[in-house]
């Protein structure tokens, strides 16, 4: 399931790739973190937070993080929350996004916050063993 789950997010995501007209790849970036959102949503009863998270890009030590500290199953409210940080951190960086999310509740904002410090180490990480 996992692996159908992200075929479906990547797939979404380059289709919104494709169309990237007149909002340029920033928009087809947000259109894609809109749509494995989505499947994020319909799978979340099938895969863990782990996998949905990493269907929208984002790193192993990220979503691991949110899984250890939100839970193995997001909810929808958490699920929206994590996209919405995920889209805006396109543009002001993840941890950024996360403490400027006033409409997130405080738990989850928090575990935002200290995964996507977690995550940052992680890419840093990934990127000097390459």
């Amino acid at each position: 399931m996992a692996m159908r789950l992200k075929t479906f997010a990547f797939t979404l995501g380059a289709l919104a790739l494709a169309g990237c007209g007149e909002g340029g790849i920033e928009g087809a970036k947000q259109a894609a973190v809109d749509a494995a959102a989505g499947a994020a949503n319909v799978a979340a009863q099938f895969v863990t937070t782990e996998q949905a998270c990493i269907a929208t890009g984002q790193n192993e030590a990220f979503c691991g993080c949110l899984q250890t500290q939100l839970g193995e199953r997001l909810t929808p409210t958490q699920i929206e929350a994590v996209a919405t940080v995920i889209r805006d951190g396109l543009t002001q960086g993840m941890q950024s996004a996360a403490e400027s999310a006033t409409t997130i509740d405080p738990a989850t904002r928090d575990a935002i916050i200290g995964c996507a410090a977690q995550g940052a180490v992680g890419a840093a990480t990934e990127e000097a063993g390459q």
